[in-house]
């Protein structure tokens, strides 16, 4: 077995799996990108997440959209309780939640526990899922900063190792190809577990949930 490979090839480890788990230097690049993305400019928006788990909402949104019928400590507390969700969500809700909550887990942010006080007044299920579909609708502006901010990254990284084709694989690449490249990257080495040590586990984790609604575009 090779590195963080968890897996076991009887004829030897493949190329392409060889070439994430030992980086080469189109690979090195792709960790390089992904690191600065996800440590640096996604863990800047753990505290806009964090407001937006706190119920926490502009002027105008409460004016015309109004606010949650629910404490904040039970909004983070339901947020964090995906199995106890009531009905009513749909799947591509229940994704966007999930970077929700991995982005916010990049600011460290505690969920305090509920005292029994709190149970004594929880919300009703409806409530509980008005709150839901307003953290969903309120992370809208941050999830397309997400998004632009990955495609940005793998156009960007794209044109840096479309020139280190020939050196990496005896061939040249094509003038476009590095984004597609740098993608096929990224989806490899989540898969081996390749950017534990590279990235956070906190952003590991983030990542692989943003790419699930990803691909689902």
């Amino acid at each position: 077995m090779s590195g963080n490979v968890p897996l076991w090839f009887p004829d030897g480890v493949p190329e392409g799996i060889r070439r994430i788990d030992d980086p080469d230097v189109v690979h090195r690049r792709v960790q390089k990108g992904v690191k600065d993305l996800v440590d640096r400019k996604w863990s800047r928006m753990a505290p806009v997440a964090d407001k937006i788990a706190r119920g926490q909402r502009s002027w105008w949104k409460r004016l015309f959209i109004g606010s949650p019928e629910v404490d904040p400590k039970w909004l983070t507390h339901a947020l964090y309780r995906p199995r106890d969700w009531p009905p009513g969500l749909t799947q591509e809700e229940k994704d966007k939640l999930a970077v929700l909550r991995r982005l916010r887990d990049m600011g460290n942010y505690r969920t305090k526990p509920l005292k029994p006080a709190d149970l004594d007044n929880a919300p009703t299920r409806d409530q509980i899922l008005d709150a839901l579909k307003m953290m969903v609708l309120d992370f809208g502006p941050t999830l397309s900063r997400i998004w632009s901010s990955y495609n940005d990254m793998l156009y960007r990284v794209g044109s840096e190792i479309e020139p280190l084709c020939e050196q990496a694989y005896d061939e040249p690449c094509y003038k476009g190809e590095g984004a597609g490249l740098v993608a096929g990257d990224v989806d490899l080495a989540l898969r081996i577990n390749a950017f534990r040590g590279v990235i956070s586990p906190e952003g590991n984790k983030l990542l692989m949930d943003f790419l699930r609604l990803y691909r689902r575009a």
